[in-house]
């Protein structure tokens, strides 16, 4: 090991993350209108049950993915990086200013000893597009919020939001138990959508 690497390891900064990203759900959006919603119990009689619980499933669920490009990412900016299995009431998550925060962000320097805090929190699923009474696009969705906070000194250093989707090819040929043409839409989601948007956030700082 070099001097410079070893000052360099003795040098970096820790930093913990919370993934709060929930799912799958079933994600409505009305495009005539700009309605939407969201179900994450959907029933078995539903006829998406068995491909939204597929999104849950080792083959297509995005979170592995997205959590391993994080950290690789923040590694590559010099970060030790911690996943911390910690949560963060929800009520909170509105009131993240430079001027008034419910949480005292300090308390996870004490616990973890990290410098800075990353909170991920969101969902991903299957949206389904509806134009006025009319079936539209299906797609892979995935949204989340990035909070990122210095806990030495209690301050929000940057928020961000990203929100993504990739259309179904062939949407009306949904093919159990593999469905192909949705594990392609989440490849691409990722790999050419969520992930470059990411990279751009977390290196512009």
């Amino acid at each position: 090991m070099t001097t410079a690497t070893a000052f360099a390891q003795q040098s970096a900064k820790k930093i913990g993350i919370i993934f709060n990203i929930d799912g799958p759900y079933k994600i409505y959006k009305q495009a005539m209108y700009g309605t939407g919603g969201t179900d994450r119990d959907v029933s078995k009689d539903d006829k998406f049950y068995d491909l939204i619980q597929f999104l849950g499933t080792e083959k297509a669920n995005p979170l592995p993915r997205l959590e391993e490009f994080y950290i690789n990412t923040l590694k590559e900016k010099g970060y030790e990086v911690v996943v911390l299995h910690d949560t963060i009431d929800a009520k909170n998550f509105s009131v993240f200013t430079a001027t008034k925060k419910k949480i005292d962000f300090r308390q996870f320097k004490e616990k973890y000893d990290v410098d800075e805090l990353m909170v991920v929190k969101g969902q991903y699923g299957l949206e389904l597009e509806k134009v006025g009474a009319f079936n539209g696009d299906k797609r892979t969705n995935i949204t989340f919020t990035n909070f990122w906070m210095d806990t030495n000194t209690n301050v929000l250093k940057k928020e961000f939001y990203v929100s993504k989707y990739q259309n179904i090819t062939k949407k009306d040929m949904l093919n159990p138990p593999d469905y192909p043409n949705v594990t392609e839409s989440m490849d691409i989601l990722l790999n050419k959508k969520v992930f470059r948007s990411l990279k751009s956030q977390l290196e512009d700082y």
